[in-house]
């Protein structure tokens, strides 16, 4: 029993110095070599005072690739805070070094995963793609979209393998839905035809992402979904049809201007303004001719 008491009392009196260590001290003698302070300086990165834990994770990033084997414990660690800075503090120091153990970190299921797809994204290196992909089914709702903007980060060199999502996962939403973001963001013009035939409750993504890729091959498709009975289809098809840029749209967008839903008048004018180059009124909730809303006017 003695000996426990004193143990206890260690531990306290270790919290407690450790409390009172300067960040710029356990910051200097890390970078010394003190693999003590090394490690203590990693632990202040979860800290509940906000200011000390982001002074602890600046001083970590900036010293870089030497405090690496150091983050590589709090990726173990049931602390979520430390955890999620640790995946973090790796991912701004950008090592490919430190990829064994964020892949590893990315099967910690219950903690904050987001962080490790994260660090995963900004390190760049393709051999992550595959771990993304499967990301993209979580019903991690944070993860899955963290993994979507990893994706985009690594760039149009991921898009076959996204692809292979809308082809081989047709049952599943979820996945389909991210990786239609994801194409749409990085412009995979070889995702059109497999885009124009998305159908249920992926269409209104589907449709944004060929308008943000501005294919032409999705004008007509683009033209049908502005008669789709969902009214967010028609609002995403209306703005998609300005980001075309073909006036062939603009006998369709003209008879939107009488949709029902005063959003889809709106972006059906705001194309219209984007291909004429004229001035373009429609009828706002309150029935008044107004011209669509634009921060610059």
């Amino acid at each position: 029993m003695r000996n426990l008491i004193l143990a206890l009392i260690a531990a306290i009196m270790v919290a407690c110095s450790t409390a009172h260590e300067s960040i710029d001290t356990l910051a200097l003698n890390a970078a010394h070599g003190d693999g003590g302070a090394a490690d203590r300086l990693v632990l202040a990165m979860g800290d509940r005072d906000r200011e000390r834990s982001l002074d602890a994770y600046r001083s970590v990033v900036s010293m870089g690739d030497p405090m690496i084997p150091f983050l590589y414990g709090g990726l173990g660690s049931d602390d979520q805070d430390l955890f999620e800075a640790c995946a973090a503090a790796l991912g701004s120091i950008g090592s490919t070094d430190s990829l064994p153990e964020l892949k590893a970190a990315l099967d910690r299921k219950g903690m904050r995963r987001y962080a490790v797809a994260w660090a995963l994204g900004e390190i760049g290196d393709l051999s992550v793609v595959p771990l993304l992909l499967r990301s993209l089914a979580t019903d991690d709702v944070v993860l899955r979209k963290t993994a979507v903007r990893a994706l985009v980060r690594l760039g149009p060199s991921v898009g076959p393998r996204v692809l292979r999502v809308l082809l081989e996962r047709s049952d599943d939403v979820k996945a389909r839905r991210a990786a239609i973001r994801v194409l749409g963001e990085i412009r995979e013009s070889a995702a059109v035809p497999l885009l124009t035939e998305v159908e249920g409750v992926n269409l209104d993504a589907a449709v944004w992402a060929l308008g943000r890729i501005g294919d032409p091959r999705a004008l007509q498709p683009l033209l049908e979904d502005l008669s789709d009975d969902t009214w967010s289809v028609r609002r995403q098809a209306a703005q998609a049809l300005g980001n075309l840029e073909d006036a062939g749209a603009v006998p369709a967008l003209r008879l939107t201007l009488d949709d029902p839903e005063p959003v889809v008048r709106e972006w059906a004018a705001r194309s219209l303004e984007t291909l004429t180059g004229k001035q373009v009124l429609y009828r706002n909730e309150d029935g008044r001719m107004v011209q669509p809303y634009n921060l610059y006017h």
